[in-house]
């Protein structure tokens, strides 16, 4: 793909301002059916759609505040390829909508004067005719300083921040200053607050949360005091709880909770609604109060005792760090998400760290494995393999081809920022790359700075309860390109070595990390942001697009090796991978037969290190391995050697042994890379002494991948996470 031009094309340099006159509204219109008919067509064929968007700086947005704008209108020519600052443009939807990268629609202004919409980063979970129901005909929204766009057929307002696009409810005062000269579509309904609020309910009943805000919201703009705006701030609350945003159902909340004509089984029912929203805001003190006042009128409520046992769960993981990981890991196979507490134990901090920008260091001496932090991200990107319609990000900030789930996550956090806009400090405290200022925050959206923080902040989650380890050589070649489809706050700011110092891992859509090694006070917290054990230009690449070169310990021996071996190690990385599938998809029974090639590859490989480099031999480990799972398929009397070259991979990846007979070999330092293969090879040399009726040698092997594991997931969850391994290979993790 040729990023340069797209980068020309969008330069507003080469689409300067032009006069524009639109073409007659039928044409219009008939444009805009066309193309409804004909996605509505595809969607019934079952067509799958892929698309590209830029995902770019320079995306237009208004920091303006309302009331310092003046009105626009659509009127003869107009002047297009330049964002209309200081103006405002109120306009009436009059059809359908449809959705290709952008949600479109059509709108008229008060003269009816109609003009096509191209709104971009609504959330791809909303498909018509749920976006009908959001931008229902007849609805009335204000375009904050629009950008109009000159087209083939005349011109389109082009929304790349939906924060731009502000609803209109009939009491608005900017309403009262308009006249219309078209009369308002027949299909929007006149209707009363009651009405309304049954509208929603129906909704609601139906799990169309976005839309059930619409009518919630029409009759509050109605019938803003009184019983009735009670229970349509309490059910608006509701749904939004529903949505995933308990700040915009907290105040909710508190407006009806304000509201004196609140009785007392609305009242009920709105505290139980602020003690969930407190919760999911993990303000567990705040709901315990909330409880307690609702627990003492109605003390045998079901769901509020159920909500106090909870929440008293969540003070405990909070504060101590105390969890029932193996439960967790259990729920995680079932859910993607996980009802639990964030944790931080005050054993880190974010400092500004010299020529490497904001990072999280010790704030006292930490041992290994200790649980250093859970979090609960800010928004999830989940997939969905019954899409028919996909859109890839052309990133112009790295000049990478992004996969789906990072523009689906942009416009998350962007929906996010909309309904709860106190989370912006935090969120825009990460790193945006070096087109954005650190720490700003606008008063408006910036959609390009929002793809800008997911570009460098996201993270891959796999979760380990998903995740099915196999002692299968080919599942070491991580791919080393992951749909960025999580954002998180604290775990963002760790800066990047190969050999990271602590570990990462996922359950559900909770982070948590541990210290891989011993940390001393003030030492900073790193973790490497690719698959240490690819190769040296592999990790460069990766890492290019962070704009800086890693410096690590296993960069440095890569280097020292000189350009020329990295080279060929790579491609006999390559060789070996193709070695490896070809071994598992041969129908020769004969392992013997394989053993040649695979000790040619070891002694080439091995003369790609210089003589005097330390451990750390990531292609080495690789190989070591497949020869010793060869060895181990040859029969009884190759287990032994199977166990030698086993250790010599453990080696490779920087595990240090004493002296001694290898089956009650001691450990003096862990693998420094290779997360999950340290722990596989470990558990593999334990299965071996089991074949060879050894097993206080397999339980010794088998407390050294349990230590392996502690500096990773944790020792708590190594049982029922290689559970499926060790029934295969009858292996007692429990020991």
């Amino acid at each position: 793909m040729n990023f340069d031009r797209m980068r020309e094309a969008l330069d507003p340099a080469n689409s300067p301002p032009t006069r524009v006159t639109q073409p007659p509204r039928e044409v219009i219109l008939l444009l805009h059916q066309q193309e409804l008919d004909r996605e509505a067509q595809l969607d019934s064929q079952g067509e799958v759609r892929t698309r590209k968007m830029a995902i770019s700086p320079g995306k237009h947005f208004s920091s303006a505040a309302l009331e310092d704008l003046k009105l626009m209108d659509l009127e003869g020519e107009v002047l297009c390829n330049k964002a209309a600052l200081g103006k405002l443009l109120i306009c009436r939807v009059i059809t359908k909508c449809f959705r290709t990268v952008a949600v479109q629609f059509v709108v008229e202004d008060h003269g009816g004067r109609v003009a096509p919409v191209h709104l971009y980063h609504i959330p791809a979970t909303l498909e018509s005719p749920d976006l009908d129901l959001i931008f229902p005909i007849g609805s009335t929204f204000v375009i904050k300083e629009p950008l109009l766009r000159e087209t083939q057929d005349g011109f389109l307002i082009r929304i790349d921040s939906p924060a731009d696009l502000i609803r209109l409810y009939p009491s608005s005062p900017l309403l009262k200053s308009v006249s219309w000269k078209t009369s308002p579509p027949a299909s929007f309904p006149n209707r009363t607050a009651t009405q309304w609020k049954d509208d929603g309910n129906r909704l609601f009943a139906l799990r169309k949360w976005r839309a059930a805000i619409e009518p919630y919201s029409l009759g509050l703009d109605l019938e803003s005091t009184g019983r009735l705006a009670c229970i349509l701030h309490a059910n608006r609350a509701a749904t939004l709880l529903k949505l995933g945003t308990p700040g915009a159902a907290l105040r909710d909340c508190l407006s009806a909770l304000d509201n004196p004509s609140l009785d007392a089984p609305l009242r009920r029912k709105v505290l139980f609604r602020t003690a969930l929203s407190n919760y999911h805001l993990q303000r567990f003190p705040d709901a315990v109060q909330n409880l307690e006042s609702l627990l003492q009128v109605h003390p045998d409520d079901a769901d509020a005792m159920d909500l106090y046992r909870r929440t008293q769960l969540r003070l405990v993981e909070s504060t101590r760090g105390d969890y029932d990981w193996p439960f967790l890991f259990g729920t995680a196979k079932e859910k993607a998400t996980l009802d639990i507490a964030s944790f931080s134990g005050e054993m880190i901090e974010s400092v500004d760290i010299a020529g490497r920008g904001r990072g999280l260091v010790a704030k006292r001496d930490i041992e290994r494995g200790e649980l250093l932090l859970v979090a609960k991200p800010f928004a999830m990107s989940l997939a969905d393999r019954t899409r028919k319609k996909y859109v890839v990000g052309a990133n112009l900030f790295t000049n990478t081809l992004d996969p789906y789930p990072t523009a689906d996550l942009a416009a998350l956090l962007i929906q996010q920022l909309m309904d709860d806009p106190t989370i912006a400090p935090t969120l825009f405290s990460l790193h945006p790359g070096s087109s954005f200022p650190l720490y700003e925050v606008s008063s408006g959206i910036d959609t390009s700075r929002i793809e800008a923080l997911v570009t460098y902040n996201a993270f891959h989650t796999e979760s380990l309860a998903q995740k099915t380890t196999s002692v299968s050589p080919q599942e070491d070649f991580l791919d080393t390109i992951h749909a960025p489809s999580t954002i998180y706050h604290i775990p963002s700011l760790m800066n990047h070595s190969c050999i990271g110092n602590v570990s990462y891992s996922f359950l559900a859509d909770t982070i948590f990390l541990r210290a891989r090694r011993r940390l001393a006070k003030g030492a900073e917290l790193v973790d490497s942001y690719v698959d240490s054990m690819s190769g040296l230009s592999t990790r460069q690449n990766v890492l290019s697009k962070h704009g800086f070169v890693c410096t690590c310990d296993l960069c440095a021996y890569d280097r020292a090796d000189g350009e020329a071996h990295c080279a060929s190690r790579e491609a006999l990385a390559v060789e070996l991978e193709s070695l490896t599938d070809k071994i598992h998809g041969s129908e020769n029974a004969d392992a013997s037969f394989h053993v040649g090639s695979i000790f040619s590859l070891v002694e080439r490989i091995q003369k790609t290190y210089a003589p005097t480099r330390p451990a750390l031999k990531p292609t080495l480990y690789r190989a070591w391995r497949l020869l010793a799972q060869t060895y181990a398929g040859m029969g009884h009397q190759w287990t032994e050697a199977a166990i030698r070259t086993e250790i010599r991979g453990l080696e490779a990846l920087g595990t240090v042994f004493e002296d001694g007979e290898d089956e009650m070999r001691v450990m003096k330092e862990e693998a420094k890379i290779g997360d999950v293969n340290a722990v596989l090879s470990a558990l593999f040399v334990a299965a071996q002494f089991q074949v060879l009726g050894k097993p206080e040698g397999a339980k010794h092997w088998i407390g050294l991948a349990r230590r392996t594991e502690a500096g990773q997931a944790g020792e708590a969850i190594f049982r029922v996470r290689y559970a499926e391994w060790a029934e295969k290979h009858k292996l007692d993790l429990n020991g």
